[in-house]
Order: C-alpha cells, then structure tokens, then sequence
C-alpha cells in the first residue's frame, strides 16, 4: 500500500505498478473516486457503503465490494487478489465500466427522464 497524500492529479503516474483502488468508507453520496479509477483502467476494492459503490462495482469485473465496517472481509479480497485467487477484468474491461458514467451517457439520461416525465420531446 502506498500513501501519497492529497495530489491535485491522484492519477498523474498512477497506472504503472497499481494492483487496485482500495476504499473504506462509511458513507459515500456517489464514491466518483471508483468511477474515475475505473474510467483509467485501475479496478477498486470497496466497502459496500450505504449509497455509490454497488452502483459502480461490478465484481469480479472492475472490483470487488465487502461489507462496510467488516474488515476480515477487506483484508480476505486484498489477501485474493495478492495471491492471485480472484482477479479482475482487463484494463480495456474496466474503463468500458465507466463509461456509463460520462457527462455525455448521464446528459442523456436525464434529458430522456425528463421527456418520459413530461411526454415532451
């Protein structure tokens, strides 16, 4: 594990080396940090937090989620994917993950939204 800090690019010379993005957190309004690993290949280990990371993580794809607060289950995915007993999809695999995430896909969502809403087009 490295710790390096606030950086105002976290992912400038970040993908060489990067075995996956590691979140622990409580409570997450979106968790955009996963979709943004994602989005550059790098998969994520989350905790399954009350809001964002299920709707992001598609495990054994781009991640893995364990139970918020359950530690044993953190350190027995990062011990797997150490050892090699679980992997994650390809680089290319992974970044099409977040593409349902992209200003353009999400635009586009709320703009049918409204139009369903309305029967406005």
């Amino acid at each position: 594990i490295e710790w390096r800090g606030f950086k105002k690019d976290p992912y400038e010379n970040l993908n060489e080396g990067v075995t996956a993005l590691l979140l622990t957190s409580r409570f997450e309004g979106f968790g955009m940090v996963l979709a943004e690993a994602n989005q550059r290949g790098i998969p994520v280990i989350s905790s399954d937090c009350q809001v964002g990371p299920a709707d992001i993580v598609i495990p054994g794809v781009n991640g893995y989620l364990y139970p918020e607060g359950d530690m044993d289950a953190f350190v027995k995915i990062v011990n797997d994917v150490i050892d090699g007993k679980v992997g994650f999809g390809t680089p290319e695999e992974i970044a099409r993950t977040a593409e349902r995430f992209s200003g353009e896909v999400v635009c586009n969502n709320i703009i049918k939204a409204l139009e369903d809403i309305t029967g406005l087009k």
